[in-house]
C-alpha cells in the first residue's frame, strides 16, 4: 500500500527528465494599436517586441511568433514582414511550418523539449520537430521499444496532451518519418519503434 507522499515522490520523479524543460513565455503585455504600429517613431519599439519574443521563446514558429506580435500591436499580416525582418537569424521548416531560431541555437544540436502548463500551453504544430524528436528519445530511453501508435500516444503526453488526435498526432508522425528517414530511430521488421 503506498502513502499518499511516497506516491507524490513517485511522481514527482517519474516527471524528473534530463530532456525536458519549462516552456517560457515573453512577458510583452499591449505595446501600441494598429495606428501606432505606422509611426516612425515606434519602428524600433516593434522590433524590440519581437528581438524580446525570440530571445526567450525560440525555436518558436512563425505562426505563433506572429500572433504574438499581432497581440502586441493589433497589426495585420500584410505589414509583419516589416516587423519580422531581421529578428531571427535562421529559419527551419517543418513540412508547410516555419520555425524561428535565435543567435547560438542549432536544430542539428538541440537536446531539449519544452513543457508547457494550461496557461502557456503550445499547440502541437507550434512546436519544432527537433524538440519532438528529444521527446521521443526520452520516451524510448523509458519504453525501450514501442508500436507507433504507442510512441505518438507517449510522446504527445511529454507535451500535456492527454490524447494524440488530429494535428497532434499528424504532427508527431510527421516527425517520426523525420527521424526515422535520418537515422535517429528505427523501425523492425514487426513494426516496433527503437532508439538508435
Amino acid at each position: 500500500v503506498y502513502s499518499t507522499s511516497q506516491f507524490e515522490r513517485e511522481e514527482a520523479s517519474a516527471l524528473t527528465s534530463a530532456f525536458a524543460q519549462p516552456y517560457v513565455t515573453a512577458d510583452i503585455g499591449i505595446m501600441g494599436t494598429s495606428d501606432d504600429f505606422y509611426k516612425p517613431e515606434n519602428k524600433q519599439k516593434i522590433r524590440e517586441t519581437a528581438e524580446k519574443i525570440i530571445a526567450v521563446e525560440a525555436p518558436i514558429s512563425e505562426k505563433l511568433f506572429m500572433r504574438k506580435v499581432f497581440t502586441a500591436w493589433g497589426i495585420t499580416r500584410s505589414v509583419f514582414a516589416d516587423a519580422a525582418q531581421g529578428v531571427s537569424p535562421f529559419a527551419t521548416a517543418d513540412e508547410n511550418r516555419v520555425f524561428l531560431w535565435k543567435q547560438g541555437q542549432s536544430p542539428e544540436s538541440y537536446s531539449i523539449y519544452r513543457t508547457s502548463d494550461d496557461t502557456n500551453k503550445r499547440s502541437m504544430e507550434d512546436i519544432p520537430s527537433e524538440e519532438i524528436i528529444n521527446a521521443v528519445k526520452e520516451v524510448l530511453c523509458q519504453q525501450i521499444s514501442l508500436s507507433e501508435t504507442d510512441l505518438v500516444r507517449e510522446t504527445a503526453k511529454k507535451f500535456g496532451y492527454t490524447r494524440a488526435v488530429g494535428i497532434t498526432e499528424s504532427v508527431i508522425s510527421y516527425t517520426l518519418k523525420k527521424a526515422l528517414t535520418a537515422g535517429l530511430i528505427k523501425k523492425s521488421e514487426s513494426g516496433n519503434i527503437s532508439a538508435k
